[in-house]
């Protein structure tokens, strides 16, 4: 979308345009669950794979490794969680900060002729 926007713009004489993509935060809270998942995630891989024998006491290592699988799955199933926490969905259209488009707000990804047509719009009434 982005060559199709510039193109567009270009064919109006209003380059240089500089498109620049970035990451939507998705907020502390959810940041720091995502973190302590991950984080338990990677615990789970290292108990399965052996970790638990020196870390923990006999018992408890003889459980991890008897049920391997079962640990792993519980650690995939965390980073997942972890990463659809981290994830929002964001498409954010901003032109001379301004917004031009939110995902967010409408829930749809805008076609590039939206785009275009928006950014016309702020085009004619800057002073530019």
């Amino acid at each position: 979308m982005a060559n199709y926007v510039q193109g567009q713009l270009a064919m109006q004489g209003r380059v240089p345009l500089q498109l620049e993509g970035g990451v939507y935060p998705a907020g502390p809270v959810k940041e720091a669950i995502g973190q302590v998942f991950g984080a338990c995630f990677m615990m789970s891989i290292a108990l399965a794979f052996g970790l638990g024998n020196i870390l923990l006491p006999a018992n408890i290592a003889l459980l991890i490794q008897e049920n391997r699988g079962t640990v792993i799955m519980v650690g995939f199933a965390l980073n997942m969680i972890a990463s659809s926490l981290l994830q929002t969905g964001a498409f954010e259209v901003y032109f001379d900060d301004e917004l031009v488009y939110s995902k967010l707000e409408t829930g749809q990804i805008p076609s590039s002729s939206i785009v275009v047509s928006k950014i016309r719009s702020l085009l004619a009434k800057s002073p530019r």
